[in-house]
This record gives structure tokens, C-alpha cells and sequence, in this order.
């Protein structure tokens, strides 16, 4: 696997590089109704945004963080639209390649995706994460 070093001397994979680079679902959402959920990491470094369609089935994210936020993030939003009910930090991590020490950043975009989901039944997910939809 190709990896380079960044500034926090963390080795990035391939696939974590791709999509910090050229995030395919950043920025926020065009017109329609999409439920939105945030999520913020417990050391307060992380932040995720996540705005999820169901009709057409679209997502869009908004964070701030290390490469892997943003490139876990574009791989939620791509599980979403590709047709995933449930993104798990798990799967996030492993289709990223992402070394353990990582973990707190995919379940910080795994509380974003289940603050979106829950929107609508006013259920809000433990670790600081709230959960709104826009006026």
C-alpha cells in the first residue's frame, strides 16, 4: 500500500488520501428535504455534519478534523447513497485502511449518521451529538 507521511506524522492509505483530496458529498445539501445530524468528537478536534436524502437517495457532510474525518465522512456519505441503512465506524475504519487509534473519529461520524436518522423521531444519540433539520 503507498503512504505518506503527514504533518501529524500519521501514515494516510491510498484510499484515505483519494478522498481527502477530492471529497465527492462535501458541502451542504442543494434544495429539499434532507434530515440532518451532528456529531462532535469528545476532545472537541472533531466536528461532522451529515445531511441525508432519502427521495432521490442522496448525502452531503460538512466537518472539520484530521483526513480521516473528511475521508470517513465522503465513505458515509457514499454508503448512504449507494443504498446502507446503517454506517458503523467499523466499516468505516476498514474501508479506509485506518489504524486503531482512529476509532474516535468514525464514531464520531457514526453519531452524525444516527443523530440524521433519528431526526424525525427526536431521539438523540450519546456522545454530544444533536440533532436538527433545517427551516
Amino acid at each position: 500500500m503507498d503512504s505518506e507521511r503527514g504533518a501529524d506524522s500519521m501514515v494516510y492509505s491510498d484510499e484515505c488520501r483519494r478522498r481527502f483530496e477530492a471529497p465527492a458529498h462535501a458541502g451542504p445539501p442543494g434544495q429539499g428535504d434532507t434530515l440532518r445530524g451532528t456529531a462532535r468528537g469528545r476532545e472537541g478536534d472533531t466536528e461532522v455534519v451529515l445531511w441525508l436524502a432519502r427521495d432521490p437517495r442522496a448525502a452531503w457532510f460538512q466537518a472539520h478534523g484530521c483526513p480521516w474525518t473528511i475521508a470517513g465522512a465522503d465513505l458515509a456519505a457514499e454508503l448512504w447513497t449507494a443504498g446502507r441503512e446503517k454506517i458503523e465506524a467499523s466499516d468505516l475504519a476498514k474501508g479506509l485502511g485506518a489504524p486503531p487509534e482512529k476509532m474516535d473519529v468514525f464514531l464520531t461520524i457514526e453519531d452524525a449518521c444516527r443523530a440524521a436518522l433519528n431526526a424525525g423521531g427526536g431521539n438523540v444519540p450519546d456522545g454530544g451529538s444533536d440533532v436538527d433539520q433545517p427551516d
